[in-house]
């Protein structure tokens, strides 16, 4: 079974690489640690925050607290912890925003939605099935897959391999 997580606001940049990944990442919003837990549970996911108070239930066995604070770092310390190998081909197939698994959009129904230039120069369109966001592979996502790529590769270094 895939890792599936839930967070906390304290690691919303970790959130969005997470997701670039392909992993599936549910918010708790508010400072409610009990209800953190709680999803946790319910949900059988794992905990990932910056919030020192959590260090009493590493016990559990759930939760990663994430002690640096550059979301390179963050990422590759949760890989590392958890010994996770992220499938290339998952790679920016969720919604950043709402965590949705996109879908592929046929390209007249990005007329209108996309700048007029991205939709002449590009073919593949992806919309968010709960946001309605769309997505398209420009520099920014070329930009992020070969970030993303790199910490992946270090992590993979690190092992060994």
């Amino acid at each position: 079974m895939e890792k599936r997580f839930v967070v906390d606001t304290t690691v919303g940049k970790l959130t969005k690489w997470l997701r670039a990944l392909g992993y599936d990442i549910r918010v708790s919003k508010g400072r409610d640690l009990h209800r953190l837990v709680q999803i946790s549970r319910q949900e059988q996911r794992i905990i990932l925050t910056r919030n020192r108070k959590l260090e009493a239930k590493l016990f559990l066995g759930n939760i990663v607290i994430v002690k640096e604070s550059q979301p390179d770092l963050q990422v590759a310390t949760v890989l590392k912890t958890l010994g996770l190998r992220p499938n290339p081909e998952a790679f920016l197939s969720r919604c950043l925003l709402c965590n949705e698994k996109l879908e592929v959009m046929p390209r007249r129904d990005a007329e209108g939605r996309v700048p007029e230039f991205v939709f002449h120069s590009q073919q593949i369109f992806h919309r968010c099935p709960g946001c309605q966001r769309v997505y398209w592979e420009g520099t920014h996502p070329s930009n992020m897959r070969k970030r993303i790529e790199q910490i992946v590769r270090s992590v993979e270094k690190t092992r060994g391999r």
